[in-house]
């Protein structure tokens, strides 16, 4: 029997180890994963705290002029207020009134239809929005339809008045004014388009795509497109279409 068991343990593998004790390691912790297994699918999901009130309205501020890579600081005007609100059991709504720009001092609209005690409530909450940022502003006068270039524009830091500031070059030269521009205004979107393609009035070239097919024809755009945008077309015969501006012609698929 002895001989037997030690020539169990010592029978070797090819490369020369032995390797039944091995085996029986690997069972055991095949044995060890198998049982712990449970426990891991076991434990218990994190639950994310629900922002306060003041939390909801600063990361508002923050998401909404985020992508301009300014700084922005929020000061609540009147924090006491929200102290005594009840907690609510979702992040609370934030809407910011009509006609009016996150810059400056405004009041928020902030609603909590679930909250953890009482009554839903809505409240407007007064505050002061400081936005630091790198902008546009025209160096001279702009007027309207011109195309603008780095002659016309200077590039300042400090503090705006409004969040929807050019910050990128590329969202300012290239562009074409909407409208007459002051000396010293700062610009924004709504103040420039895209170059137009195609323009009110105009005859374009109508091509329409589809499966084993490609047939040109010309009508009349009834208004402006830039690159990549959509129009309406008046064809000879009196149709009208609507197609997508891609190197001044209108592509229609059917």
């Amino acid at each position: 029997m002895r001989k037997k068991l030690h020539r169990t343990l010592s029978r070797r593998a090819p490369g020369g180890r032995r390797y039944a004790f091995r085996e029986k390691k690997a069972g055991l912790w095949a044995l060890l994963g198998s049982a712990l297994a449970p426990l891991v699918w076991a434990a218990p999901s994190v639950v994310l705290p629900v922002p306060t009130a003041t939390q909801t309205l600063q990361q508002f501020v923050q998401e909404q002029t985020a992508s301009r890579g300014a700084q922005v600081s929020v000061q609540i005007l009147d924090p006491a207020a929200l102290a005594e609100l009840p907690d609510c059991t979702q992040k609370p709504e934030v809407s910011v009134p009509p006609g009016r720009h996150l810059a400056g001092r405004l009041s928020l609209a902030l609603r909590c239809d679930q909250p953890r005690s009482g009554a839903p409530w809505s409240v407007m909450v007064p505050v002061d929005i400081r936005i630091l940022a790198h902008y546009w502003v025209a160096r001279q006068m702009i007027p309207f339809d011109h195309v603008i270039t780095s002659q016309d524009v200077v590039e300042r830091t400090g503090e705006v008045t409004r969040p929807d500031f050019l910050s990128d070059p590329k969202d300012v030269l290239g562009k074409v004014a909407r409208q007459s521009i002051a000396p010293g205004q700062l610009l924004r979107q709504d103040l420039l388009h895209e170059v137009f393609q195609v323009r009110q009035g105009q005859t374009v070239s109508i091509q329409v795509q589809g499966n084993g097919f490609d047939v040109s024809s010309e009508g009349q755009a009834l208004g402006n497109a830039a690159e990549g945008q959509s129009v309406q077309v008046r064809t000879a015969s009196g149709r009208l279409v609507t197609g997508t501006v891609k190197g001044g012609q209108v592509f229609i698929v059917p």
